[in-house]
């Protein structure tokens, strides 16, 4: 009956009635078992609750029977034997399983998926047994004591996702890494988020249970990072905003067009599962845009000139691209701009420079007016350093075509 029910989404083969009817040759599940797809199983399920006690095998017999059927061989060769170490009391903790998993790790990846992690079949992840060490893995994750078993079980994590199905990254994945940004230790949120990062990034595509999982779950989840008290904290989240931005709006349009094939289909089932219930896609994204313009204004603010000088040098003109041209220049150009002012730290300044070329060029040419005295400003600093940066800057627009033909003779003559 438990194998039937893992089986089945937990759908119960009997209630008490209708157990006491089959008992009496009355009633038999067959609406349940039909909904077990794998054949093996389906059969397997249907001898195991055979009426006649008889024709019911010993546990091991089925072992046997099933052996590459119902049960794959590596469950013989590798799994049980290597999972059978963690039911000895030498394994107290939680802590202890996962180190031991890491160290074993390339072994298993080796005995589990053969010499290539990344190999795929018909273009989807081969998982093969993964997933029960995935479980053995975020079973000791809420009750791991140390940073560095934490840090390992962040690391065995992202080794694995590449191999692993888009619903179990997402509903078993997902949610404990939520859990990790949460920790007391600022090491271990901060890696939380950037294999939170990575795990997302690797999604192509949306389950229908997922549609709303970035701005109802995600985002919402990770949001008090961006304010952390910690600075290392905060510098993942402005290392990794950027592709966060990228990965949610990828979400938005694969849930759009998955919308739109489900509507022009007048044969689907699924619509009316599928279709987001505010399914206006320029609302979705305008609320998307305010999350992460939130965040983002909250890191180009930051106390710490190391927080803003991250995000600039880690995806600032993939920011601008997301946004659009239009929040490119009211949002982030604006607040770029104020880093000239800090006279204390050149290499806020010197990033300014590095990433204004980008910025520029997706505005467009309409900043010319804006970037004319910022790049005099440069021309003129106190250090060295920051003039060579604006004078990378400067050859690099006038090559883009980005400032005006005066404005170049102007800063010719000039220099």
């Amino acid at each position: 009956c438990v194998i039937a029910e893992l089986f089945t989404e937990g759908v119960p083969l009997f209630d008490l009635s209708q157990l006491l009817a089959y008992r009496n040759g009355q009633f038999f599940p067959e609406q349940v078992l039909s909904k077990i797809e794998d054949r093996s199983i389906r059969e397997l399920v249907t001898q195991m609750i055979h009426r006649e006690p008889d024709k019911r095998l010993e546990a091991e017999d089925y072992l046997k029977q099933q052996r590459g059927n119902a049960f794959p061989e590596i469950f013989y060769t590798f799994l049980q034997p290597y999972m059978a170490q963690f039911a000895k009391e030498t394994f107290l903790s939680a802590d202890e399983r996962i180190l031991v998993i890491r160290k074993d790790l390339d072994n298993i990846i080796h005995n589990l998926c053969g010499h290539d992690l990344l190999e795929k079949v018909d273009g989807e992840p081969k998982e093969n047994g993964l997933v029960i060490l995935v479980s053995v893995i975020t079973s000791c994750l809420q009750t791991l004591k140390y940073c560095d078993s934490k840090l390992a079980a962040l690391e065995l994590i992202l080794h694995l996702a590449p191999r692993l199905s888009v619903e179990i990254l997402l509903d078993r994945i997902t949610p404990y890494l939520l859990h990790f940004s949460n920790d007391s230790v600022p090491r271990v949120r901060a890696e939380a988020l950037r294999t939170l990062t990575k795990v997302l990034a690797l999604v192509k595509e949306v389950p229908r249970n997922d549609v709303n999982i970035y701005p109802e779950y995600i985002l919402p989840g990770i949001a008090h990072l961006a304010q952390d008290d910690a600075t290392i904290v905060r510098l993942a989240y402005a290392e990794n905003i950027a592709l966060l931005a990228e990965t949610a709006l990828r979400f938005l349009e694969l849930v759009q067009l998955k919308n739109l094939n489900m509507e022009n289909d007048p044969n689907s089932e699924e619509i009316d599962e599928v279709t987001h219930p505010n399914g206006n896609y320029d609302t979705e994204l305008q609320a998307l845009h305010e999350m992460v313009q939130q965040k983002v204004v909250t890191l180009l603010s930051d106390p710490e000139n190391i927080v803003k000088q991250t995000l600039m040098e880690n995806g600032i003109t993939r920011l601008c691209v997301f946004f659009g041209r239009q929040k490119a220049n009211d949002v982030l150009l604006s607040h770029m701009i104020t880093f000239l002012n800090d006279k204390n730290d050149w290499h806020l300044r010197g990033a300014f420079f590095d990433s204004i070329v980008g910025v520029a060029a997706y505005v467009g040419w309409q900043s010319s007016s804006i970037l004319k005295p910022l790049l005099q400003q440069g021309l003129s600093d106190a250090e060295e350093f920051v003039i060579v940066k604006a004078l990378n800057a400067l050859t690099c627009m006038c090559q883009l075509g980005l400032l005006q033909k005066p404005h170049v003779y102007e800063f010719a003559s000039d220099i």
